[in-house]
């Protein structure tokens, strides 16, 4: 039981991972930390916009 569970969680972390692993990359190429962070925060609002959107 216990071990299901977590192997759910790994696969949840996996797709969100994967989720952010585009805009990762275009972020390696930025070294300032601070846009990064803002990117990740305008991806996070634009992806719950998006998900918002799908549930009406």
């Amino acid at each position: 039981m216990g071990q299901e569970t977590r192997e759910n969680t790994l696969k949840r972390w996996k797709s969100r991972n994967t989720a952010h692993a585009a805009i990762r990359k275009q972020l390696t190429r930025r070294k300032n930390k601070r846009s990064r962070i803002l990117a990740f925060f305008i991806f996070d609002i634009l992806h719950n916009r998006i998900e918002g959107e799908r549930r009406k």
